[in-house]
């Protein structure tokens, strides 16, 4: 939740690290583009999880992603509410293989487990970050309140709003709710074949 982590990004922590803004105007224009960008990496999570791509930095001298930066972040994460994360450990299958994947990406990123470029887990990271993010929230959207509850939301459906022809033959509740004309195309896939 972002009451959790906006502290960590004013570093309100560290009394010689507030953030600098110059008046309240522009500290709320600097946290809505905070949570704009909060809301546009769990949006795709919700609408097209198989569409869902981390942001990575590039290293611009040869391109190489820089996943460490990503996860270095999730570390910061995962310190905020220990025992949440842990949850995600002690769950069953796919979860706490993601999980355990993350911590070992921790672990190699911080030079505790050393691995060699061409190993498959170094490799294919990102991809593995993306479907082991997917994961993860589909474990949260069906075992906590609020990932319940932003299921209930999503699936809420406004008879005003449904249009026409449009009815999709599949779980994304997003293509029954338009504000003007209807989209054609979602996640890279035209809506009449849904």
């Amino acid at each position: 939740m972002p009451r959790d982590w906006l502290p960590v990004v004013w570093h309100e922590d560290s009394p010689d690290q507030q953030p600098a803004f110059e008046n309240l105007e522009h500290a709320n224009r600097v946290l809505g583009l905070v949570m704009e960008h909060y809301n546009g990496v769990g949006r795709p999570l919700m609408e097209c999880p198989d569409g869902y791509s981390p942001l990575f930095s590039l290293d611009t001298r040869n391109n190489d992603v820089l996943w460490e930066l990503w996860i270095a972040g999730f570390e910061q994460a995962i310190a905020l509410r220990p025992a949440t994360w842990k949850t995600l450990l002690d769950a069953y299958g796919d979860t706490a293989a993601a999980m355990s994947g993350m911590l070992l990406l921790i672990d190699i990123a911080q030079g505790e487990k050393k691995m060699d470029d061409q190993d498959p887990i170094v490799s294919a990271t990102p991809d593995k970050i993306a479907g082991w993010v997917v994961v993860r929230n589909e474990w949260r959207l069906a075992n906590t309140q609020a990932g319940l509850e932003e299921q209930r939301s999503a699936l809420l459906l406004r008879p005003d709003r449904l249009v026409p022809d449009h009815r999709p033959r599949s779980p994304l509740p997003h293509c029954l709710l338009v504000d003007a004309e209807p989209p054609r195309e979602f996640c890279g896939r035209s809506l009449r074949s849904l």
